[in-house]
């Protein structure tokens, strides 16, 4: 009985509770959330959440449920999200679990991101992105010379069209868990990036222009 919470930061670097709006509140609310990461499962530009719901421990209340299924919210694109029904999604989504930490993966390297979930009471599950006519794609990884060689605290900034993308390279994503240090970028129907730049935490910048998409690169501090 303790809905999750969405802050939205805003230009003034407050946060403000957008859990009702972007109608999370009342679908999470009995839920007990312990993983809770983004991906962009379809590669429309837009971030959707995957969620690993459980008790703390089996329940003895037969009122109190202990295994909970886990959630798939897509990001509708305007601030608010829709959750996917779980036969929509597989397998995995129609049982419930003690579900722990998500990390995020794309293990088979075809540009969507993959999820990996552990639970108290079932083997880990490696989920496997297979979302059909997904859009194009970008996967930056970037290594530090002058900082830090795993690059954590850079921003990468996209522009394609009238689109643009910020994402951060950070050290620990979520509850205990890493996700794989790529930066994979959703570009919908953008077939080329017109200008990629990177702000390394020694305060360099390096700026790409014109780069193809659905491709990897690794990109090294100057």
């Amino acid at each position: 009985h303790d809905a999750d919470t969405l802050f939205l930061q805003t230009p003034e670097h407050t946060f403000l509770d957008e859990s009702r709006p972007a109608r999370l509140r009342e679908r999470t609310f009995a839920m007990l959330t312990f993983g809770a990461q983004f991906l962009d499962g379809e590669l429309d530009g837009w971030p959707d959440l995957l969620l690993a719901n459980g008790h703390v421990d089996r329940s003895y209340d037969p009122n109190v449920p202990d295994l909970m299924p886990p959630q798939y919210f897509k990001n509708l694109g305007d601030a608010k999200f829709e959750e996917l029904p779980g036969p929509s999604l597989g397998e995995y989504f129609q049982k419930q679990y003690l579900g722990r930490t998500i990390a995020i993966l794309d293990w088979n390297r075809d540009g969507k991101e993959d999820a990996c979930i552990s639970h108290l009471d079932a083997p880990a599950a490696l989920l496997t992105n297979r979302t059909p006519h997904a859009g194009h794609y970008l996967a930056v990884r970037l290594c530090g010379r002058v900082g830090n060689r795993d690059a954590i605290g850079s921003l990468v900034e996209l522009a394609a069209g009238d689109r643009k993308w910020t994402r951060q390279v950070i050290g620990g994503n979520g509850y205990f868990a890493t996700n794989e240090r790529k930066l994979v970028f959703g570009l919908g129907r953008a077939e080329r990036i017109d200008r990629l730049q990177v702000r390394w935490p020694s305060g360099r910048k390096q700026t790409l222009q014109n780069v193809t998409a659905d491709q990897e690169l690794t990109i090294v501090e100057e």
